[in-house]
C-alpha cells in the first residue's frame, strides 16, 4: 500500500486504487458462495481425503501448518486438490502493541504462497507483548480483548496494514468473545460492530463475523444484568455492518454451564444461534459459512450434518431474500471509504496505558490460584489447558511418567518460567530438558530429563523439512544444500563412479544421534507399545482381540537388564524414514562413529574411517531398507 496518508497516520485511511490492488482470493479455488465448510482437525484428516464428502470449503489454523516439512503439510497439499482452503490465523496478535512478529508474518506468506487459499484470515485480539516485570516477548496463544478505543484501532488498522501488504491481498478479521471489560450493562450493539466496521473501511480488510462470539457475548452481557433480549441484540449488531465487508461467517457451540458462557467449539450449533445466523445471511447474503468445532470432536457424520444445516438455511434465506441471486461477497465495497469516528470519550486511552494494561494481563495469565475476576479465571485456565495439550503433545512419554495430574501443573510451571515467544506451539518446549534437570522432580526419577531430550528429537524431527529430491541429473552442489541425483536408487551409483572424498550420505530428515546414561528409549518404547495396543484399531481388519502390553512387566523388565548392564551408556538413533519419526539403540561404536561423522557433514570417505572394521555393504542395505539412507550426493 501507498504511504501517503489522507489523514495522519494514526488515522489514516486506505484509498480506492489501494484497495482495489489487493484482492482476498489469488487462486483458481472453486466459489464457495452460499455452501458451509468445516474446520478441518487432526482425527479427520484420513477420514475426509477418503471419503471427499461435498463441502463448500476447508478451515485450518494457519499455525498449524507452520512447520518446514512433515505429514500435515503433505495431508494439507492433498486436500487442497479437492477443496477452497480457508487459513484461519489465532497467532498473528493484531492488536498488541508494539511491532508485528516478523517470523511469524513470513511463515504465513510462505504458507499463502505455496496453497493459494481462498481466504486469510485472524483476530482483532491480542495475545504477544511484554508482561509486566518480564524483560522478553512472549506469547499467550489465546486471544485476548482489545477496548473499543482510538489506540486500539489504530493499532488494528496499521498491523493489518503491513499484514496486507506482506502477503499483497486483503484479510478478514474476526471479532471475539470477551470474558474481561464485561460490566452491568451491555454495550449499545454499534460500539463493537462500528468497531470493526471502521477497521475495515480504513484498513481496506474484509470481516469475519462469526455468529457464536457475538451472542456469547450478549448472554454474559445478560447474565451481569444487562436488559437485554439477546437475539435481538445481535441482530442489532449485525445490522451495523455492510454486507459487502463479510467474507465468512463461522458457527460453533458454547458451553453455558458454568457462571461465564465460554465459546468453547466442542458441542452443536444452539438454536440462538442458528436464530442469529439466519438474520446474518438474510443481511449479508450467500456468505461461506464454516463450523467450528475444535474440541471434544464429535464423529466425521456430526460434523457433516451440521454443515449440510448450515448449507441448508443459506439456501432457504436466499430464496426469500434474494430470489434473482447474491452478488460474490468479496467484491469492493461499494460505499465511499471515510473514517467514522466511534471512539467513546469514557473509554479513550492512550498507546502508553493500552501497553500497560495488555503487560498487566500477560503476566497475570500463568499465576496459579484463584482470580478475583470471573473473566481472569477464564483466562488463566485457558492457559493451563494451552500449556497442557501443546507440552502434551510433545513429551506424551513424560506426562504418562509424571501423572496427568502432575503434568498438567509442570506445563503451568514451564509456561510461567520460560514462556512461548511464538504463536507457533509446536515450536515451545525445547527448553524442557535443560529445565527438568532443576526440577525437584527429578529426584524421583532422574532419567526425567534424558527422556524429554529424546521425545524433543522425535517431536522435532517430524516437523522438519522433507528431503528434497530432485529427477534431474547428478549436481554439484550450490546455495541451497546439496543435490540428489535421482533419488536413492540411482543416486547410489555415484558410489561406483566417484572418488568417496568428494561424497557423503544424505540422511532421512530429523536424524540424529544422542547418548543417554538412562535405558529411555526401551522405557520410551515400552510405553508406545502399550499405548498402541490399547488404542481403537484403524480398521475393522485390525485385531482387536490382541492381549495389551503389560507395561509394569516390560519396565520392571528393562530396569533389571539396565541394573545388570556394567555399562548402561547408550546411543539412540532417531530419523523420520518418511512421516513417522522412527529410533532404535545403537550398539555398534563403529555404526555410531560412521553416523556421527556423517552427521558433521564429513566425507564419506573420513566416516568409513572413523568406522572401522563396520561391514558398511551390509550395513547401507538396512539403512536403504529403514529409509535412513535416502541418496548419495557430492559434496
Amino acid at each position: 500500500m501507498s504511504n501517503a496518508p489522507l489523514l495522519p497516520v494514526a488515522d489514516r485511511v486506505v484509498t480506492l486504487p489501494e484497495v482495489a490492488a489487493l484482492s482476498p482470493c489469488r487462486s483458481a479455488s472453486p466459489d464457495p458462495t452460499g455452501l458451509a465448510g468445516i474446520g478441518w482437525r487432526h482425527p479427520h484428516y484420513r477420514e475426509l481425503l477418503d471419503r471427499r464428502p461435498p463441502l463448500g470449503f476447508i478451515e485450518v489454523h494457519s499455525e498449524n501448518f507452520f512447520a518446514d516439512g512433515g505429514a500435515a503439510r503433505e495431508l494439507l497439499r492433498q486436500a487442497r486438490q479437492h477443496y477452497a482452503l480457508s487459513l484461519h490465523g489465532v497467532g498473528l496478535s493484531l492488536g498488541s502493541v508494539g511491532p508485528l512478529d516478523d517470523w511469524h508474518l513470513d511463515r504465513l506468506a510462505r504458507l499463502v504462497d505455496e496453497f493459494e487459499p481462498w481466504l486469510v484470515s485472524d483476530h482483532a485480539s491480542f495475545s504477544r507483548g511484554v508482561p509486566r516485570g518480564a524483560a522478553a516477548v512472549v506469547h499467550s496463544n489465546d486471544l485476548l480483548p482489545l477496548p473499543f478505543d482510538a489506540a486500539a484501532l489504530n493499532t488494528l488498522v496499521d498491523h493489518v496494514d503491513q499484514v496486507q501488504t506482506r502477503l499483497g491481498r486483503r484479510i478478514a478479521v474476526e471479532n471475539v468473545s470477551a470474558y474481561l471489560g464485561l460490566s452491568a450493562w451491555a454495550d449499545p450493539p454499534e460500539v463493537e460492530a462500528d468497531f470493526l466496521r471502521e477497521l475495515a473501511e480504513r484498513s481496506g480488510c474484509l470481516l469475519l463475523v462469526d455468529v457464536n462470539n457475538i451472542v456469547v457475548n450478549a448472554l454474559n452481557a445478560q447474565r451481569r444484568g444487562a436488559p437485554i433480549d439477546v437475539v435481538r441484540h445481535c441482530v442489532a449488531w449485525l445490522a451495523c455492518l455492510p454486507p459487502p465487508l463479510v467474507a465468512e461467517i463461522h458457527l460453533a457451540g458454547h458451553d453455558a454451564s458454568g457462571d461465564i458462557v465460554i465459546d468453547h467449539h466442542g458441542a452443536p450449533v444452539t438454536d440462538e444461534v442458528w436464530q442469529v445466523y439466519d438474520a446474518a445471511i438474510t443481511r449479508f447474503g450467500a456468505v461461506p459459512t464454516l463450523i467450528e468445532w475444535d474440541n471434544h470432536l464429535p464423529g466425521f457424520d456430526v460434523l457433516l450434518a451440521e454443515a449440510t444445516s448450515a448449507t441448508a438455511a443459506c439456501h432457504q434465506a436466499m430464496q426469500t431474500t434474494h430470489p434473482t441471486g447474491v452478488k460474490a461477497v468479496w467484491h469492493l465495497p461499494s460505499m465511499a471509504i471515510s473514517p467514522v469516528p466511534v471512539s467513546r470519550p469514557d473509554t479513550a486511552v492512550d498507546l502508553d496505558t493500552l501497553r500497560c494494561t495488555q503487560a498487566d494481563l500477560l503476566a497475570a495469565l500463568p499465576v496459579v490460584g484463584p482470580a478475583t475476576d470471573a473473566g481472569l479465571a477464564v483466562y488463566r485456565h485457558n492457559t493451563r489447558g494451552i500449556a497442557a495439550r501443546a507440552l502434551g503433545a510433545a513429551y506424551p512419554v513424560v506426562r504418562d511418567l509424571v501423572g496427568e495430574h502432575e503434568f498438567d501443573a509442570l506445563a503451568v510451571a514451564h509456561w510461567h518460567d520460560e514462556p512461548p515467544r511464538r504463536g507457533d506451539l509446536s515450536a515451545w518446549g525445547d527448553g524442557l530438558a535443560d529445565w527438568l534437570s532443576t526440577s525437584p522432580a527429578v529426584a524421583a526419577a532422574p532419567y526425567l530429563p534424558e527422556m524429554a531430550r529424546l521425545e524433543w528429537a522425535l517431536h522435532r524431527a517430524e516437523l522438519v523439512a522433507d528431503q528434497p529430491v530432485d529427477p534431474g541429473a547428478d549436481r554439484e552442489v550450490d546455495a541451497a544444500g546439496p543435490q540428489v541425483a535421482a533419488g536413492p536408487a540411482s543416486s547410489l551409483l555415484l558410489l561406483g563412479e566417484v572418488d568417496p572424498d568428494l561424497l557423503t550420505l544424505l540422511l532421512a530428515p530429523g536424524t540424529t544421534l544422542m547418548s543417554f546414561d538412562w535405558p529411555v528409549a526401551a522405557i520410551w518404547r515400552a510405553h508406545r507399545e502399550h499405548d498402541d495396543a490399547l488404542a481403537p484399531p484403524a480398521s475393522q481388519m485390525a485385531q482387536v482381540d490382541a492381549p495389551p502390553t503389560n507395561r509394569s512387566r516390560r519396565l520392571g523388565d528393562i530396569a533389571a537388564d539396565w541394573l545388570r548392564c556394567e555399562q548402561p551408556a547408550s546411543s539412540v538413533l532417531v530419523w523420520r524414514p518418511r512421516w513417522r519419526a522412527q529410533l532404535r539403540e545403537v550398539d555398534s561404536a563403529a555404526e555410531a562413529a560412521l553416523l556421527r561423522a556423517l552427521l558433521s557433514g564429513t566425507s564419506l570417505a573420513r566416516a568409513l574411517d572413523e568406522a572401522a572394521g563396520l561391514d558398511f555393504g551390509a550395513w547401507l542395505v538396512q539403512a536403504l531398507q529403514i529409509g535412513l539412507v535416502q541418496g548419495a550426493v557430492r559434496r
